[in-house]
């Protein structure tokens, strides 16, 4: 049996560590340091923020707060899509964050946020600061050994946002219920497993709706309406639009883009018969996709923002940033960077964008809609292919951590894109199996395999 020593610290000093476990071939030794401090936020994003419209759930926002604080360990926020799971955590995350930075108490030492990108091994070595290895089979080990030496004294808040699957499919989600501090998962599924307290989120108000919509059609302009069009505006909230949180974003945004009153945007969605439908006893929209094909058509889009759309429906719903959409879809929908594209889509509602990040994502209901009306095919995308193929090679010096975060992007594309086995498409499918071959994901290779794609 060979013993394997992890580096696993975030300075020079360190001290050889207690045997921490192994396996058949090897043992575990972990260096770490003595007393250190990490810092607070031990993700690398420290400004997960929400919308800057972030309106309505101060109550949810009371109640999550105030269970995490009692010590409940982990909680399960659940609810339909596009109701406003993740803008919660992400404010009580930006809230944590700000008390510390100016000082103030918080309850938990270290914070940390991750996105989910349908593995929790690659979702935590993405996300979390933690010591790189010299032996890169070495990093999945580590990782989680950070983090558990983080979570040690029960002082850690996790939020790991967008887990779309069961835990019976991932099962290294698992390994999460060992960890002494607090999770907090957000998903639309309504049950995870026991361990998690499930905390669901409903519908907001006709009135929290009506601010929303206002805050984005007239951009905190203290603009007044009239009694008529309150009720106007009500009666779409609450009949056509079933108070579903992102189509009211939407809507809002389509209002500011086409200069819309309350009265106008009511004439358009009555003219095209628009009205979303849902069944209470299970909060599904029922009609989504047909009623959406009637928003996809009043945004009247060009078709280079139909193209960008289709890629970004293939990808999964976590942040790119602004240089690599750029480079990985301007070219295919024959567009610069001078025409500002992916900012147009933003302001007609259908992406969203950090500034602070400077990334953009779509939503996985507009995704869902766009990746079901479009069915993205390889020969409208090519330059997409080559450009994520070149970000999965491992550069000279560098390291795999870097082309890793690629990994769900590539997957992704693999599985939705219809694509031919010729040679080009065989070799990106190969770049992915190579560079899970090489962080030693053994497990997602032989499914590479399994699904006859090399």
């Amino acid at each position: 049996m060979v013993d394997q020593k992890i580096d696993n610290h975030l300075e020079e000093d360190n001290v050889q560590g207690d045997y921490i476990g192994g396996n058949q071939t090897k043992n575990y030794y972990v260096s770490m340091l003595q007393g250190s401090e990490r810092e607070f936020v031990v993700t690398h994003n420290a400004d997960i923020k929400p919308t800057t419209y972030f309106t309505g759930r101060e109550t949810e926002l009371q109640e999550l707060r105030q269970r995490i604080e009692e010590g409940r360990k982990s909680a399960l926020v659940s609810g339909m899509g596009g109701i406003g799971k993740t803008h919660i955590c992400r404010k009580l995350f930006e809230e944590y964050s700000a008390r510390n930075g100016k000082g103030k108490n918080v309850p938990f030492k270290h914070i940390g946020y991750i996105e989910y990108d349908g593995d929790m091994n690659s979702s935590l070595q993405n996300c979390l600061k933690f010591r790189k290895q010299a032996q890169q089979e070495d990093n999945q080990e580590a990782a989680w050994k950070e983090l558990e030496y983080l979570a040690s004294g029960g002082k850690l808040l996790l939020f790991v946002d967008n887990v779309n699957v069961s835990i019976g499919e991932d099962p290294n989600l698992k390994r999460l219920m060992s960890i002494p501090g607090a999770v907090i998962l957000t998903s639309r599924r309504r049950v995870f497993s026991k361990e998690f307290e499930p905390y669901r989120i409903g519908f907001l108000s006709t009135g929290k709706c009506r601010e929303i919509y206002e805050k984005i059609r007239y951009e905190d302009v203290k603009k007044r309406l009239s009694e008529e069009e309150v009720s106007h505006l009500e009666y779409i909230i609450d009949t056509l639009v079933a108070r579903h949180t992102i189509t009211i974003e939407f809507l809002a945004h389509l209002a500011w883009k086409k200069n819309w009153t309350v009265q106008d945007l009511w004439d358009e969605l009555d003219k095209n018969k628009f009205q979303l439908e849902y069944k209470d006893e299970e909060d599904k929209l029922v009609n989504i996709q047909k009623e959406y094909e009637k928003l996809y058509n009043l945004s009247e889009l060009s078709g280079e923002e139909q193209n960008i759309l289709e890629a970004f429906s293939v990808f999964p719903y976590i942040p790119l940033a602004a240089e690599t959409c750029n480079e990985w879809l301007l070219a295919d929908a024959g567009v610069s960077k001078d025409d500002d594209i992916l900012m147009g889509l933003y302001r007609k509602g259908w992406l969203q964008f950090d500034i602070d990040q400077e990334s953009y994502a779509l939503h996985p209901v507009f995704a869902q809609f766009i990746y079901e009306k479009c069915k993205p095919k390889v020969e409208k995308h090519p330059r997409l292919i080559e450009s994520c193929q070149r970000c999965l090679k491992i550069q000279e010096n560098g390291s795999a951590l870097e082309s890793q975060k690629y990994i769900p992007f590539a997957e992704s594309i693999v599985e939705k894109v219809v694509m031919e086995k010729d040679i080009e498409h065989v070799s990106f499918i190969s770049s992915i199996a190579y560079l899970l071959n090489y962080i030693a994901n053994t497990k997602k290779r032989k499914n590479c395999i399994k699904r006859d794609c090399i």
